[in-house]
């Protein structure tokens, strides 16, 4: 729902957050307009697993086009997504432009970040995953047994 409505996007991000505006996201774009980007590219990925050599996973983005810029994103523990990093460098000199921590984020981006991790059971690890199993197990099997409890009330035998 979070992924396909933005008005149920905005409600749970209200109620997490406890606010009606949410803050700004900070979109930099690159100073120049030519360079070596793979030179760039380099750059970004060495000062990111640099500053964050305990992280799990990292993943970079090309620019678009001119003047976007690069995004990095750091996974920090493995099997959850909702604890990440943003990072954005300049394409051409691989210059940090801007970082938002998970720290910095409020409750409300917290929750929508951690969707996707609340919707497989990642949260809570293991027991989360387990949880999560069986809980859409029994979800997938009620059709079924629904049908069958029917086919079998309408097809008994005359005594």
């Amino acid at each position: 729902m979070v992924w396909a409505f933005f008005w149920f996007k905005s409600i749970v991000y209200i109620a997490a957050s406890q606010s009606i505006t949410p803050p700004e996201e900070i979109v930099k774009k690159s100073e120049g307009n030519s360079g070596d980007t793979d030179k760039a590219l380099n750059i970004a990925a060495a000062f990111t697993k640099e500053k964050y050599s305990d992280a799990d996973n990292f993943s970079i983005g090309k620019a678009e086009n001119s003047t976007d810029a690069l995004n990095v994103y750091v996974q920090q523990h493995k099997g959850k997504y909702y604890v990440s990093h943003q990072l954005q460098f300049d394409q051409y000199t691989g210059k940090l432009l801007h970082e938002k921590n998970h720290s910095e984020r409020n409750f409300g981006e917290k929750v929508i970040m951690a969707n996707y991790d609340i919707h497989v059971g990642a949260i809570f690890g293991i027991p989360g995953k387990i949880i999560a199993f069986i809980a859409s197990f029994i979800c997938g099997m009620l059709p079924i047994t629904g049908f069958l409890i029917w086919w079998g009330r309408n097809n008994k035998k005359k005594a």
